[in-house]
């Protein structure tokens, strides 16, 4: 798995944080199996593993601890990050895609990608 933040360094706007801990990573891949499938938590744990959390230019992306609190097995979307106040990235249990959404209307979906590089694909071409 490729992710296309990772060819950009500090200097272009990309902000890494310390991959997740293991006993981090114990914790929530559980809750993430039970809330949103393996698709999913396969993705996410191994972007974990790179950094967690990343900041590309105004784009945020959230670390693992912002997720858990905002964790309950009753969800059916999580939210990921945002892009200032225009626009909010998350993953739909229900459609089992990614989604940029409007940042104040979360009903108004953009765009809908099927996995979380495509997504990043996205980010990193509208943000660098």
């Amino acid at each position: 798995m490729h992710y296309s933040f990772e060819k950009y360094s500090e200097n272009q706007g990309v902000y890494l944080n310390n991959p997740i801990s293991a006993e981090l990573n114990n914790h929530i891949t559980p809750l993430f199996k039970v809330c949103f499938g393996d698709r999913f938590t396969i993705e996410y744990m191994y972007f974990l593993t790179l950094t967690d959390g990343i900041q590309i230019n105004n784009v945020i992306i959230f670390s693992a601890e912002e997720l858990i609190s905002e964790l309950s097995t009753s969800q059916t979307s999580l939210e990921l990050g945002s892009n200032g106040n225009m626009d909010t990235y998350k993953f739909c249990a229900i459609r089992n895609q990614y989604l940029v959404v409007n940042f104040f209307a979360h009903d108004d979906v953009f765009e809908s990608f099927d996995t979380l590089p495509q997504l990043f694909d996205c980010i990193t071409s509208i943000s660098l």
